[in-house]
């Protein structure tokens, strides 16, 4: 996954920190229960993000103390495996296996080796989530087909491309019980800030192997795309303030509203820049102040 969807951490308190750390590793020991160890490899900041957005209520956030791979001495704080998280980790293995066939079909040929080797194992686990959200599965498989087919007809509509990958966001709501269409609205627009901040990442290597970028057709100059999607963010993040609101009993609405506000800001500034290696699934950690 792209990794462009978190928190701006120096802004979150230590206890909103610690809650943002254990549902991160409450996706990955999810994904691992659910569908085998490789496949908590597939972890990241997105699904991350979803799950936070499907937890209901602080009946729901619960914590244990666990180890793992990545810390096999000292015990970590973990969210409890609930609905949001399965959902979350379904989610994820499905659109894992539907990038991993595009990019079969448009990355180099070293990369195309080694996704060959991890679609097996993908499409095993797409699946198994299929079996146990045919919804989800199906709504997921309709927004990308969608989206693909956009490109194929070099669509001059930015705003339709992204619609089209925002409603395989909102399809994640559809297992929510309460606030189901604000936590939709949530989804569908850090899908499309997703979308957005990953075409504007690939915007200078596109023009290079000539392929698709929906930001060109926009522009073909990458400073005017970036202004584009700075103003495309502002509007998204007004968006999300009156929908933030009908959530106030939720455990996470702080970080929630820390992404759109600052994170994802913070994942703009850093969409192609050559010296930064940006960290696109791992850990959550300490950045530098904007």
């Amino acid at each position: 996954m792209f990794g462009y969807v978190k928190p701006f951490s120096p802004d979150l308190r230590v206890r909103e920190l610690e809650g943002y750390r254990a549902i991160y590793c409450g996706l990955c020991r999810t994904l691992k229960k659910e569908y085998g160890i490789p496949a908590s490899l597939l972890v990241n900041y997105d699904m991350t993000f979803a799950a936070m957005v499907l937890t209901e209520g602080r009946e729901e956030c619960r914590f244990s103390a666990c180890r793992c791979a990545a810390s096999p001495f000292r015990k970590k704080t973990c969210a409890v495996i609930n609905d949001a998280l399965r959902v979350a980790a379904a989610g994820t293995v499905l659109t894992a296996y539907r990038k991993a066939q595009d990019d079969l079909r448009d990355e180099s040929f070293r990369k195309r080796i080694v996704t060959r080797l991890a679609v097996p194992f993908l499409k095993r686990w797409s699946r198994k989530a299929e079996k146990r959200y045919p919804e989800l599965a199906f709504e997921t498989e309709r927004a990308l087909s969608l989206y693909e087919k956009l490109e194929a007809e070099n669509c001059a509509s930015v705003d339709r491309m992204l619609d089209a990958v925002g409603m395989g966001g909102e399809a994640l709501a559809s297992y929510a019980h309460t606030a189901r269409h604000e936590r939709a609205g949530l989804l569908y627009d850090a899908a499309r800030f997703m979308t957005l901040a990953d075409a504007l990442d690939d915007f200078r290597e596109d023009e290079k192997r000539g392929r698709f970028n929906l930001l060109r057709r926009k522009t073909e100059n990458y400073d005017d795309a970036k202004t584009f999607a700075a103003g495309y963010l502002a509007m998204i993040a007004e968006n999300a303030e009156e929908k933030l609101a009908a959530l106030s009993d939720d455990p996470y609405l702080p970080i929630l509203k820390n992404v759109f506000s600052l994170g994802m800001r913070k994942s703009l500034l850093e969409t192609g820049d050559p010296r930064k290696k940006r960290r696109k699934r791992g850990y959550p950690h300490v950045e530098r102040s904007l």
